[in-house]
């Protein structure tokens, strides 16, 4: 079975003076015993020394070199000669490290007893801590182990145990701090190993007032940096140091783009002092290019106001032969109307001589047809400019009830109404005549009386006829007609 190399310490035991001596030389160097490649054997020669110890203690372990057990006068002289020192160390008893010359120096279990003593520094390996001071009694042969003054430096193999300094006999200490004054780190002394400084992510204070939301990152304490950017573009945001509060009291250089909220500024820039100022708007700032507005800067408006202009002046298309005129706001451009009034002529626009104004022309015209302008002429043909009539107008509109004439001044033909007896085609009439330019008759009389018949005349023979009336055509209050007679009407 294999088991693995740990310490083994030894176990703390309140033992007679004189069985140190012998521990001391069995134990390691280390104050603990190793159980790993060695196996078990140190164990086991430990416990084979501790037994002999603690017989030795027993009486059995020679006081003298004739090998000859140690007196309770023994042991008393040996207590006497260890009396407290004034600072209250006590004395350890005496030990006789002397051996018989028969016995060799290593027992049959293997324990390495002490000779005799000639120096102090033959009891050094007898002395289990700084805290005694071993000494030899050269008459007797004898170690004695004396504690050392209080506050005498001493060190143990425990590294969180620090300061450490004698007290009555005992190295004593303070516990190590493993403070690494990181808030990210748990810090921690682990006995026999030293400080641990564990990584935690956890909120943490980086210990400056202008950063907020702190956190650990890889045993690392960051947080974000207060955000002091300037809504003014003239001044420059930074945060306090001291107090974590935001300042606004640096300016941006002069000439930084900014606005001072003035729709009728232009090119606004930083003053190098904290402030935003522009130039005033001109007069063609808020000219919009159109001839036809009235432009101008209003600050009460929000800025540019541009107001539609109305007449013939003030706009021009750059075009000859149009007429500009201003209109709702627009350049409203209409053709040159160049005319003389003259049928024979023709009528036309050109550019004039400086490219940009216009003239009109009339060029006189032969064989084009003029009626129009002669209204009593049925034909008429331009010649040399003016108009001839070649076929006078025959104005006749069929009407009797007219009298039918032409004249120039009333724009041609003329119908005027007339009076007199005419006809107006219809035989079923007598008396005709004229009236308001038509032909009026008085239609022939053919009633028989009878509400049930219908009173007709033939236009083609003139004679009357008396068919009967629809059935139920009322004839009288309460009758109607049935076949042609007038009878009380039933339901």
């Amino acid at each position: 079975m294999a088991y693995p190399a740990e310490p083994l310490s030894a176990p703390v035991v309140d033992l007679p003076p004189v069985v140190e001596p012998v521990l001391a030389q069995s134990l390691p160097s280390s104050g603990s015993i190793a159980i790993g490649s060695g196996g078990w054997r140190p164990v086991v020669r430990w416990l084979v020394a501790l037994c002999i110890a603690l017989t030795c203690a027993s009486g059995c372990l020679p006081g003298k070199r004739d090998n000859t057990p140690t007196t309770d006068a023994t042991v008393d002289a040996a207590t006497d000669t260890g009396a407290d020192s004034d600072e209250g160390a006590d004395t350890v008893p005496s030990v006789d490290t002397a051996q018989p010359e028969d016995v060799p120096a290593d027992d049959t279990n293997g324990v390495a007893l002490p000779k005799g003593c000639s120096q102090d520094t033959d009891c050094e390996s007898l002395s289990l801590s700084d805290c005694t001071v071993p000494s030899c009694d050269i008459a007797s042969g004898l170690c004695a182990l004396t504690k050392a003054k209080n506050g005498t430096a001493c060190t143990l193999p425990d590294e969180c145990i620090v300061n450490t300094t004698c007290k009555s006999g005992a190295c004593t200490g303070e516990d190590k701090s493993c403070d690494d004054n990181n808030d990210c780190t748990l810090d921690q002394c682990v006995a026999f190993e030293g400080c641990k400084h564990t990584v935690e992510d956890k909120i943490c204070n980086d210990g400056s007032p202008c950063t907020t939301n702190d956190i650990c990152d890889k045993g690392v304490c960051k947080g974000s940096p207060v955000n002091c950017d300037s809504v003014d573009p003239c001044r420059i945001g930074s945060c306090n140091k001291s107090t974590g509060l935001c300042n606004y009291a640096q300016f941006t250089k002069a000439g930084t783009n900014c606005t001072d909220n003035n729709p009728c500024t232009k090119g606004d820039g930083c003053d190098g002092k904290g402030s935003c100022a522009g130039k005033d708007f001109g007069p063609k700032d808020c000219d919009d290019g159109k001839p036809c507005t009235k432009d101008s800067c209003n600050l009460a408006a929000g800025g540019c106001l541009h107001i539609p202009l109305a007449g013939p002046k003030g706009c021009s298309d750059g075009k000859p032969c149009t007429d500009d005129a201003c209109k709702a706001g627009k350049c409203i451009s209409t053709p040159v109307k160049c005319t003389d009034g003259k049928p024979c002529t023709k009528d036309a626009c050109k550019p004039a001589a400086n490219g940009t104004d216009s003239e009109c022309t009339f060029t006189p015209m032969n064989g084009a047809p003029c009626t129009d302008a002669l209204p009593c002429a049925a034909v008429a043909t331009c010649n040399q400019g003016t108009c001839k009539q070649t076929k006078p107008m025959v104005c006749d509109d069929g009407n009797a009830c007219t009298s039918d004439d032409c004249l120039v001044k009333a724009g041609g033909c003329r119908f005027l109404p007339k009076s007199g007896p005419c006809s107006d085609g219809n035989a079923c009439t007598t008396g005709d005549k004229c009236k308001d330019s038509k032909c009026v008759g008085t239609p022939k009389d053919c009633s028989d009386s009878d509400p049930c018949t219908l009173d007709q005349c033939d236009p083609v023979t003139t004679k009357c006829s008396h068919p009967f009336a629809p059935e139920g055509h009322v004839c009288a209050p309460g009758k109607a007609c049935k076949t042609g007679k007038c009878t009380e009407a039933k339901g």
